[in-house]
């Protein structure tokens, strides 16, 4: 048996990671959906990103806000000493 090259072996890698990649994803049946379902699930996720996106950005506009006011407070205490 002869030894492996440096190529042979990237090669013997990457067809084993495929065979990984492919036992690994489940083979899913296309459904074909009608333009009446598309329509229904686009709404569907916009209604939920808003309310996430506004969330998150309330959270983080208070955060901020403690933060500066610390900043100001430690400010004023460092001068009043």
């Amino acid at each position: 048996m002869s030894k492996k090259t440096k190529k042979e072996k990237i090669i013997a890698a990457y067809r084993k990671q495929l065979r990984l990649l492919h036992e690994q994803q489940p083979i899913l049946q296309e459904k074909k959906e009608t333009p009446e379902e598309k329509a229904q699930a686009i709404p569907e996720k916009k209604a939920e990103l808003p309310k996430y996106f506004f969330a998150d950005f309330r959270k983080s506009l208070i955060f901020i806000i403690i933060i500066i006011a610390l900043e100001i407070g430690l400010y004023f205490v460092k001068l009043l000493k």
